[in-house]
């Protein structure tokens, strides 16, 4: 019994930290997607989203650090990386690099949520 009590203590303490990682997780995810999804309306009504793409890499550099600790390093960089093309390329009007880096960096955010979801792949 003297083993029981601190087992389910830790049990607890896992399963806590992993629900908390996994609704911060997401809503970084989902914050991040609808960034970009706003980053695209702006620009294809006025042919830049310069200003939207300013506050996705700013609120991408916040949060990435955090990120850093439960999803896997080469995911964030590449987030990252596309996030900065999403940056540098709407400036400019007509660009077909623009949609690119923002049909990747959604691509890449759904990754990661997908791998922190529970499941045999994530467990295993």
């Amino acid at each position: 019994m003297k083993r029981i009590i601190p087992a389910i203590i830790i049990l607890l303490i896992l399963v806590g930290g992993y629900l908390g990682s996994y609704v911060y997780i997401n809503n970084v995810c989902d914050t991040a997607t609808e960034g970009i999804e706003a980053c695209l309306k702006e620009y294809e009504a006025h042919g830049t989203a310069k200003a939207d793409a300013d506050w996705l890499k700013n609120y991408w550099d916040e949060n990435e650090k955090i990120l850093s600790f439960f999803v896997n390093h080469e995911l964030i960089d590449r987030v990252e990386m596309s996030i900065t093309n999403i940056k540098l390329h709407s400036a400019f009007k007509e660009n077909y690099m623009f949609y690119d880096a923002c049909d990747t960096a959604k691509t890449l955010l759904h990754q990661i949520m997908e791998d922190t979801k529970i499941s045999a792949h994530s467990v295993f």
